[in-house]
């Protein structure tokens, strides 16, 4: 028996076969131009394993932003976190996992050639693109820290030097709206400018039946000006300015209640009195005398247990939100000094910063209705360092500049420079919890903040050998100094001194009467030392360097006119993070350097008269020092961790082929098998020392990486009918995208497990033969296969397991229309 992935790739090669003999014009792939190696070269002469997805295909297939990226090239996994800060995107399964901020990202996200700071950043729209370059494998020297999985680099639409433009809408089943207008053109003879327009307006996918509001929606508006100034014809200066405002809510969804590792079994005869609970709440029970046995408790119970099933409902009274701040500016110089030798400034500065509130146990419980829950959470006290409706808070501000020159002769190819940046990254929350049976209030006010000042010098070049023989090499020299300056208390409060007052969500806390109540108890013997007060107060400013460096060097060969062979090894580093988490302490206030070794051995070309391109690669990679942070089972803590090495080897390819005038396939494969090596864990929830755990801990060395599927490949398939007794043209676009099984976590818990998955999109479309217009309609996810953007464990306090389900998780439609000016 067929399965349903067998029978689509059965169903796709007949396809294919049966219109190759419906043209026999001759059919040829178009040029590719890339800037992987900071100067513009056919994609065949770069000797690194690449994907590149062109603009007019983003905007085809309905890729609007970042994170769907990963649908389009299997090498590229994405996991969501609960905002954009503690997200993250991996290659070839080489990531940085952050939970909260002080990590600096694995894989480099480049903006028109200046690099970003931080994952949050990465997670935005795309619009008004030229191309996106997806490298693979260490960057390191031309790209810089934190390449060592990989880089994106995005390239946006220049100046015209005619007058155009584009206004263009999309609507969607799921009620989503997206406006995108554009105008370029001359200002003056020597200005040119580009202003580019972004709304987006999305309903949330997520079922609050709490209290009937969508959630995971998402409101933004988002400006992008250039501006192309041409002093003279050999000099030239590119201003970009852009800013955006996003207002988004996210939400992780209860997918298991099961809980109560550690109880007495006798509770309940099971470990599930906890997770009774927490599922009773969800469905309304909230104590207040009813109990456990009642016919109330069990309603609640069995109406819990239905949203627990649905991956798209939730029940919380706790907001969701989180607010979105994001501007940049760059400026480009460029002087042409002769035809060999080019100078290039980059200036970039930029400011980021995320607001978010969150209803930590996803659940209607609250500080006054706890619901017999042994933990729940308040949004706020008046304690926290924000003072506001929303108590996390992650700000960036950076400055970068580097300075190059690019040299190109008969026999060589050279870049040479210097890099300098300078930011700040601050992580601002309070995690406030209530603990009934003990009468506590528990809450940990912090402000952590980082700043990473550092310079490099580098060097790459390309040298001739022979006619059919070439070297290339690089090598780049990084310092740079971080500096952590931590504020964090946690104060243990309890209820009945008099100086706590509960008011569902928010707690209002007055030291001056609960720290001598505290005291009084302690002199009196009625309470532990150190149980209640002020237990932990951390305040210090710590400093470190760091020096490495990165390099490649590689041999490209001809093997004949059409195809290339190349091989390399390079090495990368990603810098010193810094702890601005709430377990950060004067003694691990920092996490060591992660530090990547790769060799590479691939094939590039075109055959068949250029109506086959060609490109794909073997690799090996070692990784030492993985930055990471993981959940603490049973809490809501997270800890950054250095987390033991890993080793990777692979084989990766693309292959797009214009079978006949109206026919193009293209397909794209990733092989990992990767391996944890010398990496201890705290055990998953329910782990028994014949699984593995030994006094609370596990060595989880063999494992596959996390976010690291065995396998991952795409299949697409484009026809165009001429239709030249129409005004207009006409294509289809058949995409499917398949992934094997993953796991989520660190702990290796088998509930976060991720099944492997495909999904499958269409694309049916108009385009006026003269260019003035298009209409398409397009389905996502049109087989309603569903998959979790992430899943964790708290256990206790949050539930078994928690998921995040991306809007691409369900099957939806839309309509984009677009008029070219």
């Amino acid at each position: 028996m067929l399965t349903k992935t067998k029978l689509f790739k059965h169903t796709l090669l007949a396809t294919a076969v049966a219109m190759v003999p419906l043209s026999a014009s001759a059919a040829v792939l178009e040029e590719l131009i890339v800037t992987a190696q900071k100067t513009a070269q056919n994609i065949n002469d770069v000797p690194i394993s690449m994907d590149v997805l062109k603009g007019d295909d983003l905007t085809t297939n309905a890729i609007n932003d970042t994170t769907s990226l990963a649908m389009s090239s299997p090498s590229l996994t994405f996991q969501e976190g609960f905002n954009a800060s503690s997200s993250s995107f991996a290659i070839r399964g080489i990531g940085t996992y952050a939970y909260e901020g002080g990590i600096q990202p694995s894989v480099s996200f480049v903006v028109d050639d200046v690099p970003l700071s931080r994952t949050a950043e990465f997670v935005s729209d795309l619009g008004d693109i030229e191309r996106v370059e997806i490298l693979r494998g260490p960057q390191g020297t031309l790209y810089g820290r934190n390449s060592i999985a990989g880089a994106i680099s995005v390239i946006r639409a220049r100046p015209t030097y005619d007058f155009e433009g584009y206004a263009e809408q999309t609507v969607t089943t799921d009620d989503e709206y997206i406006t995108r207008l554009t105008v370029s053109g001359p200002l003056t003879d020597n200005v040119r400018g580009r202003l580019s327009g972004l709304h987006k307006d999305r309903e949330g996918h997520i079922e609050n039946v709490f209290n009937g509001e969508e959630l995971g929606g998402e409101r933004t508006s988002a400006v992008l000006g250039k501006l192309a100034i041409d002093f003279t014809d050999s000099i030239n200066l590119l201003l970009t300015g852009e800013y955006r405002d996003t207002d988004a809510t996210a939400v992780a969804t209860v997918a298991e209640a099961e809980s109560g590792h550690g109880l007495d079994p006798a509770t309940d005869g099971a470990l599930n009195y906890v997770g009774n609970l927490r599922t009773a709440a969800l469905g309304g029970y909230l104590g207040g005398g009813a109990g456990m046995g009642t016919p109330e408790f069990a309603a609640a119970l069995a109406a819990g247990k239905k949203i627990i099933d649905d991956p798209f409902k939730t029940a919380q009274d706790g907001p969701g939100e989180q607010d979105i701040r994001n501007h940049g500016f760059v400026a480009d110089l460029t002087v042409e000094i002769n035809d060999e030798l080019i100078f290039k400034s980059l200036t970039g500065y930029r400011k980021y910063q995320i607001q978010s509130a969150l209803d930590i146990e996803y659940s209607p419980s609250s500080v006054t209705n706890d619901g017999d829950l042994p933990v729940t959470f308040a949004l706020r006290t008046n304690l926290s360092p924000l003072g506001n409706s929303q108590p996390i808070q992650f700000d960036l501000e950076y400055f970068s500049q580097e300075l190059r020159f690019e040299g190109v002769t008969d026999t060589m190819d050279w870049v040479a420079g210097v890099y300098y940046s300078d930011t700040d990254e601050a992580s601002i929350a309070e995690i406030v919890t209530y603990v009934p049976s003990q009468g506590l209030i528990i809450n940990d006010p912090r402000t952590g903040k980082g700043n990473w000042k550092g310079g490099a010098i580098f060097g790459d070049m390309t040298v001739q050998i022979t006619d059919t023989l070439s070297v290339f090499g690089g090598l780049r020299w990084t310092v740079e100094d971080l500096t952590v300056d931590m504020n964090r208390q946690a104060y243990r409060s309890p209820v009945g001194s008099g100086g706590v007052v509960l008011d569902d969500e928010n707690v209002y806390i007055d030291l001056d009467t609960v720290l001598p109540f505290v005291k009084f108890l302690e002199d009196n013997g009625l309470a532990p030392v150190g149980a209640l007060g002020l237990v932990d107060n951390q305040v210090f400013k710590k400093k470190d360097r760091s020096e490495n460096w990165t390099g490649r060097l590689g041999l490209n060969w001809d093997m004949n006119e059409e195809l290339r062979v190349y091989t390399s090894v390079s090495r990368g580093f990603v810098g010193a993070a810094g702890n601005l988490s709430r377990a950060s302490t004067p003694d691990n206030y920092s996490l060591d350097p992660s530090v990547s070794h790769a060799v590479e051995l691939g094939v590039k070309g075109v055959m068949f008269d250029n109506s086959v391109q060609l490109n794909a690669a073997i690799f090996w990679q070692e990784l030492t020092d993985i930055q990471s942070s993981a959940l603490v089972p049973g809490t809501v803590q997270s800890v950054l961790l250095n987390a033991g090495n890993m080793e990777t080897v692979g084989f990766e390819g693309n292959v797009s082929w214009a079978a006949t005038e109206m026919l193009t396939l293209d397909a794209a494969m990733v092989y990992l098998d990767t391996e944890i090596q010398d990496l201890i864990q705290p055990c998953y929830p329910g782990q028994t020392v014949a699984k593995g755990c030994v006094a609370g801990s596990q060595d989880v060395e063999g494992n596959n990486m996390i976010a690291a599927p065995e396998l991952s490949y795409n299949i697409s398939a484009r026809l165009d009918f001429a239709l030249d007794s129409m005004p207009f043209s006409a294509y289809m676009v058949t995409t499917y995208t398949w992934q094997d099984e993953f796991q989520h976590s660190l702990i290796y818990d088998p509930k976060n497990v991720e099944d492997s998955y495909g999904l499958l999109d269409v694309v049916f479309g108009i385009e006026d033969h003269e260019g003035r217009y298009s209409l398409s309609v397009f389905g996502k996810n049109v087989t309603d296969e569903y998959f979790a953007s992430s899943r964790s464990a708290a256990e206790n306090t949050q539930g078994r397991v928690l998921t995040r389900t991306s809007r691409n998780a369900q099957a939806y439609y839309g309509i984009r229309a677009r008029y070219n000016f």
